[in-house]
């Protein structure tokens, strides 16, 4: 049996009818705490010094060739009189030669001196725009300053909210001054929810990356903490060690945060744990242990636990196989809204698992699914709209749902939609429309997709004809097991020249190299 896939937090939410599944990412938003004391920004700032095997000329000299590092090494020597008398104005000048070829530090420093009117005119204006410029490079230390500047209304007007967004995006890279100032934001509510759980969570991150101060911050709060709270913000902190979200990956941590909070009884970490001895993530691999924790989650109520028991059940890993119960608990994970449980079940009353088959329920279900954005089931309706299967044919509705799926990247939507480009059905017939999703679905390595562009370029339809670009793709359909074009590709490598064939090979070559998944 294959291993399913399955989400991690921060990730899109899939459906996968065969997949264990993690999904932590949507819980762990919420619990807040106010920003105490935020150090200044310049102090927040890193300032290289130079190399001590590098003489000061020889940095003027790189400097002086344009190397951004060495104009940034170069303005630090003059920022803090390091060799040379101390030049505000001669730093800044430095600063600003390397943040103009966009070095983030640079960018970063000459910020605050725009905000310190250190070396330049005062200007508010001037560092917000280079501090967000090294933000928005994902620089870690200007994403804390601009939320700084954000959370307190300085040089900007105040907005808590965009200040939270920006620590922690820093936070989430293991910033820790930005880690402890979204646990203060978390605990006074502050930008995000008031949030005791995720507020302990970002404080424990915070110290683990040398915030010592943040350590008082997190006995505090723990002592107000209820039990409850203090379970889910174990949970928290395993979802942060799970994901590597401002702190190094480490499952085996993960494992030890979602065990103590599983055993007060907290139902998404029974769900993550049971996920992680169902992969064998930081702990053994165990299918029967995994079992026991989904079931201790979904008894409680956890959507994604009865869906990830559901499979457990269907597959028979770590439990008798029974496709019975796998129903009911698919069932209940449906009635609460999983997407995925709500296409198992359209899965199952298509086919008859489970169920008498139904294909009037089966669509019910592939709708439910298809609206909270299921790619799979947005196929699957897309498809009972355009043979007419538990619904009235309807093409329109048909290329309506195939659009949203090949939006999402289905390669089956995608050549489902270009089909029903050429043919007119649902959609304007339009070529150009329909090579666009063939080449779409091309990419993705699907043998029809290629031949109908191989077809397409050989007879000129939608595009100029081009044999060379259409042997190519019809080479690629041709190694896929598509007999027709393998046919068509010999037929047409008798019409063609040495010279356009081995063009034609090195095309199908570079368009190989350039499928997804190869």
């Amino acid at each position: 049996m294959s291993r399913p896939d399955k989400d991690r937090a921060g990730q899109a939410q899939g459906g996968c009818a065969t997949g264990l599944s993690l999904r932590i990412g949507a819980p762990f938003i919420g619990f807040a705490v106010v920003l105490l004391a935020l150090p200044g920004l310049v102090g927040a700032v890193p300032k290289d010094r130079p190399e001590s095997e590098r003489t000061l000329l020889e940095i003027r000299q790189a400097a002086d060739r344009g190397d951004a590092d060495a104009q940034f090494k170069l303005a630090v020597v003059y920022d803090d009189g390091d060799g040379v008398a101390e030049d505000a104005a001669e730093a800044a000048a430095w600063y600003r030669r390397a943040a103009e070829q966009g070095h983030a530090g640079a960018q970063m420093r000459l910020g605050v001196m725009y905000l310190d009117g250190e070396g330049v005119a005062r200007s508010d204006a001037e560092a917000v725009a280079w501090i967000g410029h090294a933000a928005r490079q994902g620089f870690a230390p200007g994403q804390f300053a601009l939320g700084v500047l954000y959370y307190n209304g300085n040089a900007v007007a105040a907005d808590a909210v965009e200040a939270v967004s920006w620590f922690r995006r820093a936070a989430e890279q293991g910033y820790g001054l930005a880690q402890k100032a979204l646990a203060n934001a978390y605990r006074r509510g502050r930008g995000v929810p008031m949030s005791p759980a995720h507020s302990y969570a970002w404080y424990h991150i915070a110290v683990e990356n040398g915030q010592s101060e943040a350590r008082a911050l997190l006995d505090e709060l723990g002592k107000l903490m209820t039990p409850r709270q203090l379970a889910q913000a174990r949970f928290n902190v395993g979802v942060l060690y799970d994901n590597g979200l401002g702190v190094s990956q480490n499952p085996g941590e993960a494992v030890v945060w979602y065990r103590e909070a599983a055993v007060a009884a907290n139902a998404d970490a029974q769900m993550a744990l049971g996920v992680k001895y169902a992969y064998g993530e930081g702990v053994l691999e165990d299918a029967a242990v995994a079992a026991a924790w989904f079931g201790k989650a979904a008894k409680g109520g956890q959507p994604v636990a009865q869906y990830n028991l559901g499979l457990l059940y269907q597959d028979g890993r770590g439990v008798p196989q029974d496709i019975g119960t796998a129903a009911s608990w698919f069932r209940r994970a449906a009635d609460s809204g999983e997407p995925r449980a709500q296409f198992t079940l359209g899965v199952m009353y298509r086919f008859g698992s489970g169920f008498p088959a139904d294909a009037v329920k089966a669509v019910a279900w592939f709708t439910k699914a298809a609206e909270q954005g299921h790619v799979e089931a947005q196929e699957a309706l897309g498809e009972s709209f355009r043979v007419g299967n538990g619904v009235a044919r309807d093409d329109e509705q048909a290329a309506g749902w195939f659009k949203k799926a090949a939006e999402r990247g289905s390669a089956f939507a995608q050549v489902n939609l270009g089909d029903m480009h050429v043919q007119g059905r649902g959609v304007p017939q339009d070529f150009e429309q329909a090579i666009r999703r063939y080449r779409q679905a091309a990419k993705q390595g699907v043998a029809r997709a290629q031949f109908n562009l191989g077809t397409f370029y050989h007879n000129g339809r939608g595009v100029p004809r081009d044999d060379v670009r259409a042997y190519a793709w019809l080479e690629l359909a041709s190694s896929g097991g598509l007999d027709a074009a393998r046919r068509l590709q010999a037929t047409l490598a008798r019409s063609m020249s040495t010279e356009q064939l081995t063009e034609a090979h090195a095309l199908s070559a570079e368009l190989d190299a350039g499928i997804s998944g190869r």
